[in-house]
C-alpha cells in the first residue's frame, strides 16, 4: 500500500490559499518569472519539506517559477530563472544531511546574488514576505485514508 505524502494536507490548503491570495492580487509585485508562453507559473512549498520533493514540483513546471515557500509565520518568495538571467549566482553550497526547503531560503537570505542549483537554475530570494496570518484562511485539507475492512 502506498502511503500518501507526509505533507499533503498542509501543502493542499497552503496551495488553495495562495491561490485565493493571488486571485486577489495581494503577490502581484513578486511574480515576476515567466515561462514560455508568457504566463507566470507558481510552485508552493513548505519550510520543512524536503529539498527532493520540492525539487520534482519545481522540475515538472520546466525549472522556471515564482516559488512561495510557507513557514510557520510567514510565506516568503523565491524566484527560480536560467542562469543566464543571474550571471552572479554562485553554486549551491553541498547540503549535509537531509535539508529541508527552509534551509534553502536561509541559505538564499545569506546569498543575494542567488544560487545556482544542478540543472543549471539560479534561485534568488524575492524581496516580498507576508505573514501567514494575512494569507486567507482555507482551513486543513485532510489526507483521504486507505482502510481495508472485511466482511465476514
Amino acid at each position: 500500500m502506498t502511503m500518501p505524502y507526509e505533507h499533503y494536507g498542509e501543502l493542499a490548503s497552503f496551495g488553495l490559499s495562495l491561490d485565493l491570495a493571488i486571485a486577489d492580487g495581494m503577490f502581484d509585485k513578486s511574480l515576476t518569472v515567466r515561462d514560455g508562453h508568457g504566463a507566470h507559473p507558481v510552485v508552493a512549498a513548505l519550510a520543512e519539506e524536503r529539498l527532493h520533493y520540492f525539487y520534482e514540483r519545481f522540475g515538472a513546471c520546466g525549472g522556471r517559477a515564482n516559488v512561495f515557500v510557507r513557514d510557520h509565520a510567514r510565506v516568503r518568495v523565491i524566484h527560480a530563472v536560467g542562469v543566464d538571467e543571474a550571471p552572479q549566482a554562485g553554486p549551491a553550497d553541498p547540503w549535509n544531511g537531509p535539508a529541508t526547503v527552509g534551509a534553502l531560503v536561509a541559505r538564499l537570505e545569506t546569498r543575494p546574488e542567488g544560487v545556482r542549483i544542478s540543472d543549471g537554475t539560479a534561485l534568488l530570494l524575492g524581496g516580498q514576505t507576508v505573514a501567514w496570518d494575512r494569507m486567507p484562511d482555507v482551513g486543513r485539507i485532510g489526507v483521504p485514508s486507505c482502510s481495508r475492512s472485511s466482511s465476514v
